[in-house]
């Protein structure tokens, strides 16, 4: 075997590996990962080179001029595939901390791809003008490897994006019974390709396709399997996606509920706050110290939140704010709000506030909870009404270690959270924002989350 033949055993032996083996880690979180992302970057590239030289060496030892063992050179790669393919399985099965279910599903899409790839090289190879080899049997050739090349090339970034876009934000949202159903159309639809394959091209492919309408038909087929997979994954998603946002206003309206008997109280407690100070007054003039200090115990822990400027013209925002303020001074975090009197209803829908503000509280509340030290937890909150308008700036601490986006922008700027909702979450804010007449920008910079909002009154223009 020349060196050029060693170059190219080796150089498609990579094309077909290295592409697959990093496509099979894009639809999971990298806090999926049991080891950090930098680290699969180096080590599944050097343990493919290694295997890669050993199967050179293979083709290397095994190759014979005369051409008399081709059949065994072609059944010995064949198998040192199949190890090489069952290693890196065994080592994606280690390293991702999903599901089975999930991982079987992504190595049966990864599978249905390399072979589309490998009938996309047969036919590229057999639409060329030469004649079939006479030379002796070698796995990789310069036309198998760069029209494999080629066919990566083009294919590549459309299943990468498929990949992180439709199968990553898919995935968390599949329970186990959609789950088995993605497995079994997987298997099922890779099962028509493969036997149709199989039973029209029978040997053909040693040499490449030829026949116009056997291409015309397994390019048809490629086609229809693609259209497929993607029906089946964006109707899981939207389909997910529904169900998130009905728990999330379910949950939201549950938490309203549930505490507005003791917002009601705080309620009554601020109207009645003068019969208590005229007590006091008459304790004093009386004298009667001990009775005051007595009084005055009862209701300290109540002058916090006595004390809280909320917009005191929206008693129903308010209320959602208030919530969300003790719940997370409960969890440890310093809140400051700085928000000005209205002085009237801002006839705002409650179930928008509720989405609006839940979610942005939410998202805070969880984002502080994720800063180690508990010292720098914070959550500020802004607001003021300016002519029709209602202006909110909550900003939040949240890990540094998150990549920065300095200028306020959008939530398609923001990658999606470890849990399925978060990425939900910010598309809700801006949509909630929008129904006003206003918008919802976000940014993050320097270990601080912010949010801006702005909100126009129902009936103004822009609403």
């Amino acid at each position: 075997m020349t060196v050029e033949e060693m170059f190219f055993q080796g150089f498609g032996f990579l094309i077909q590996t290295v592409p697959i083996a990093f496509l099979g880690f894009v639809p999971f979180s990298r806090e999926k990962f049991r080891i950090t992302w930098k680290k699969i970057c180096l080590l599944i590239p050097m343990g493919l080179i290694l295997t890669g030289l050993g199967f050179v060496g293979l083709c290397a030892v095994c190759f014979d001029p005369s051409g008399a063992g081709d059949s065994f050179l072609r059944g010995i790669s064949n198998a040192y595939m199949a190890a090489a393919l069952l290693l890196w399985i065994c080592s994606f099965w280690y390293l991702v901390q999903a599901t089975a279910m999930q991982k079987i599903l992504i190595l049966l899409l990864l599978t249905h791809y390399a072979a589309v790839l490998f009938t996309a090289t047969s036919i590229f190879v057999g639409v060329l003008p030469a004649e079939p080899p006479e030379e002796p049997f070698v796995p990789y050739g310069p036309e198998t490897c760069w029209s494999s090349l080629f066919f990566l090339a083009v294919t590549l970034p459309f299943v990468y994006r498929f990949f992180r876009r439709t199968v990553k934000r898919s995935l968390p949202l599949m329970e186990e019974k959609t789950l088995k159903r993605g497995i079994f159309y997987a298997i099922f639809i890779f099962s028509i390709f493969a036997g149709s394959v199989l039973i029209m091209t029978n040997n053909i492919f040693l040499h490449g396709i030829r026949d116009h309408a056997m291409i015309l038909f397994l390019l048809s087929l490629i086609l229809t399997d693609a259209v497929a997979y993607y029906f089946f994954f964006s109707q899981v998603r939207l389909t997910g996606e529904k169900q998130v946002l009905e728990e999330q206003l379910r949950r939201f309206d549950e938490e309203y509920r549930k505490n507005s008997s003791n917002i009601e109280l705080f309620r009554r407690m601020r109207h009645d706050i003068r019969h208590h100070l005229r007590v006091i007054s008459v304790l004093n003039r009386e004298g009667k110290q001990e009775e005051i200090e007595s009084y005055l115990s009862g209701y300290t822990e109540l002058y916090p939140q006595l004390e809280e400027p909320l917009l005191s013209g929206d008693s129903m925002l308010n209320d959602i704010l208030h919530y969300y303020i003790e719940r997370a001074r409960r969890k440890g975090i310093t809140v400051k709000p700085e928000l000005s009197p209205s002085g009237r209803d801002l006839g705002l829908d409650a179930v928008d506030m509720t989405m609006l503000f839940g979610n942005i509280m939410e998202n805070a509340i969880e984002a502080c909870e994720c800063v180690k030290e508990k010292e720098k937890r914070f959550i500020r909150i802004w607001g003021q009404v300016t002519g029709d308008s209602l202006l909110f700036l909550i900003e939040n601490s949240c890990p540094q270690n998150e990549r920065e986006i300095p200028e306020f922008t959008g939530s398609s700027s923001f990658s999606v959270k470890r849990t399925a909702q978060r990425g939900y979450g910010l598309q809700n804010i801006r949509l909630a924002a929008e129904k006003y007449g206003g918008s919802a920008e976000f940014k993050r910079k320097d270990g601080v989350f912010s949010t801006r909002v702005v909100l126009n009154y129902p009936g103004k223009e822009g609403s």
